[in-house]
């Protein structure tokens, strides 16, 4: 279960943003402030979208720490609240999803039930496997114009408003009063839909958690195989006290994880966590962070391949030329029937103002890289 296009309008620096055609793995490129980071996290909204945490998740990736309710500017387009945040995705299976943002006014504490953020919403990284996604959205309403006319001292948070898959509408929200956030979640609500999201600030947390499950339900295999091109000696990977991962590389005793380098612990953590997104959707900002150009088609060989085996969909953004090729060659071979499976999306400023995104097949791909061409 994934998405097949993505609609953004007035998140962040997108005023009205359309995507279509979205393959079973996407990676996003673009020069610097052409909203790559933004475009994961209104995926990670839509695929997430009744969890009330997640909005102040995102800020804190991006040390905006969310001190009084009129931070959540940062949000919407302009800094400003009038402008409504729309996003629609439609899935692969034709459901459409709906998620609308906008601010809330006049909410004392009282009035709230406290529900929980991290944890009990989404947590960053591995850690989120079970949080449940829900849509947020709905038609444009008269909110506009009544945001455009209240001041932002009157705003006490922000309101969620979404319809599942199957119609139904639901709102969340978040309020922020003296520092500290409150949460009210709708009704019991689980959406089917997993979402997992990484990025260079969570991707080596809790990664002990994920690799107890693939323990558990005996699915290391295909991540041992993988690491074994970077790592030959290694064996298996165990857990021991406290969570601390250990692995045999043919020592007397058995090493710690840590001390195989960040390349290695992050491609761990990227196949470990496809594995707990099966059936839905994998996120990952910066992919190719912390990696040796060498090792980067051993990791695109192993998650395309296991993007297939466990129905993952993926996003991912890179800057690096280097990615982009092994990204090229990965495909050639794993999707040799069915390249247009695997897209690239270059996200660029136009002229007349806005953004578009303009799609690469695997094909396309290959001749631009093939002449020369700079798809970053």
């Amino acid at each position: 279960m994934g998405f097949t296009s993505l609609t953004i309008q007035d998140f962040r620096a997108f005023k009205d943003l359309q995507i279509d055609g979205f393959g079973n793995v996407n990676l996003i490129v673009g020069r610097n402030n052409t909203g790559k980071t933004s475009l994961l996290e209104a995926l990670l909204l839509i695929t997430g979208m009744s969890n009330p945490g997640l909005p102040i998740a995102i800020h804190n990736w991006r040390d905006l720490i969310l001190t009084e309710a009129d931070d959540f500017q940062f949000m919407f387009h302009n800094l400003d609240f009038s402008n409504i945040i729309h996003i629609t995705a439609v899935q692969f299976d034709g459901k459409v999803r709906n998620l609308k943002i906008e601010p809330q006014y006049g909410i004392t504490p009282g009035s709230l039930i406290p529900g929980s953020l991290i944890p009990g919403g989404f947590i960053p990284g591995p850690q989120g496997i079970d949080q449940s996604s829900e849509t947020i959205g709905g038609k444009k309403s008269g909110t506009h114009s009544l945001a455009s006319t209240l001041s932002n001292k009157n705003i006490t948070g922000i309101q969620l408003s979404f319809t599942t898959p199957e119609g139904n509408p639901l709102t969340t929200y978040v309020n922020i009063f003296q520092g500290g956030s409150v949460t009210t979640a709708p009704p019991v609500y689980k959406d089917e839909l997993v979402g997992v999201f990484l990025n260079p600030r969570t991707i080596n947390l809790g990664f002990e958690i994920i690799w107890e499950r693939l323990l558990r339900e005996k699915k290391t295999d295909f991540v041992i195989k993988a690491l074994k091109q970077i790592e030959p000696r290694i064996q298996r990977i165990d857990i021991g006290t406290r969570g601390m991962l250990w692995v045999d590389i043919g020592l007397e005793t058995l090493a710690p994880i840590n001390i195989l380098g960040d390349g290695f612990r992050h491609i761990f953590t990227v196949l470990a966590s496809l594995y707990t997104a099966q059936n839905g959707v994998l996120i990952i900002d910066e992919i190719e962070n912390g990696l040796h150009h060498s090792t980067l088609e051993v990791m695109w060989d192993a998650l395309l391949a296991a993007s297939q085996d466990y129905n993952v969909q993926v996003f991912a953004t890179t800057h690096s030329y280097e990615c982009v090729v092994a990204y090229a060659d990965a495909v050639e071979k794993i999707y040799p029937i069915a390249p247009d499976s695997a897209k690239l999306f270059r996200l660029e400023r136009i002229p007349e103002g806005g953004h578009r995104a303009v799609p690469y097949t695997s094909k396309v791909m290959r001749t631009a890289l093939d002449q020369g061409y700079e798809v970053r």
